[in-house]
């Protein structure tokens, strides 16, 4: 069944500080709720092309705040659409 490689009904968002993790390759430029910095969009359903703690079924966005970098992340739900709109 295809819901076991990616969320039938379960969706989450976080936010964290990546202390000291480098950053996932492929980042390109983005602004995201008025936050200037990069993102990684999800690359499918599965966990290939995972680096550290950056899930590759996931969608990463990358900013700084009073000099703390924070990572936004969110589960994809298809190839058709991004985790996060807009960006």
């Amino acid at each position: 069944m295809l819901w076991h490689n990616r969320p039938c009904c379960f969706l989450h968002f976080t936010i964290f500080v990546p202390k000291g993790a480098p950053l996932p390759p492929g980042l390109k430029p983005a602004n995201l709720g008025g936050k200037n910095g990069v993102i990684k969009y999800a690359a499918g359903y599965g966990l290939q092309g995972s680096t550290g703690y950056y899930w590759a079924n996931h969608t990463w966005f990358f900013w700084r705040e009073h000099g703390v970098r924070y990572a936004a992340s969110s589960t994809t739900l298809g190839p058709a659409r991004r985790s996060f709109s807009g960006a």
